[in-house]
């Protein structure tokens, strides 16, 4: 499997480096000869909202893409117990000769799809609310 380029971490990166030059050169710059110190401040200040904004951007893309990996596993974690319950209940009819008419008898009984929804639902839900939280925090951090 190709392993993609992460666009995202090589920004983030290359504006941390900025941000860390501009400081070390700020601090090693001379300004006994200087009266005027506000553009070092300014230079610092516009480094560090764009870092911290790309670490931001960053954490949020890699939540997004988190959530969208759980998902999918947990959709195949799924799928694959309903494919095991479909083959198991293949063998049973041609062990046991059941018709048609006897198989879907006991699966009406059965919770198997509510059951499989439920868990769906609460999946869904759960992921939901843990990215709505980590959104929050992070749009609450880089506010603050």
């Amino acid at each position: 499997m190709k392993k993609h380029i992460q666009y995202s971490k090589i920004i983030t990166s290359l504006t941390f480096v900025l941000f860390v030059v501009c400081v070390i050169k700020c601090m090693f710059t001379d300004i006994s000869n200087v009266y005027d110190i506000s553009l070092y401040a300014a230079v610092i200040t516009s480094t560090g909202a764009l870092c911290l904004t790309s670490v931001v951007w960053y954490l949020k893309n890699s939540q997004a893409e988190k959530v969208a990996n759980i998902k999918a596993d947990s959709y195949r974690i799924i799928s694959e117990e309903r494919y095991k319950y479909n083959e198991k209940m293949l063998s049973l009819k041609s062990k046991y000769g059941y018709s048609q008419e006897e198989i879907f008898e006991t699966e009406s009984d059965s919770p198997l799809d509510e059951l499989e929804q439920d868990a769906m639902n609460s999946m869904n839900s759960s992921i939901d609310n843990a990215m709505e939280d980590a959104t929050s925090l992070l749009e609450a951090q880089s506010v603050g």
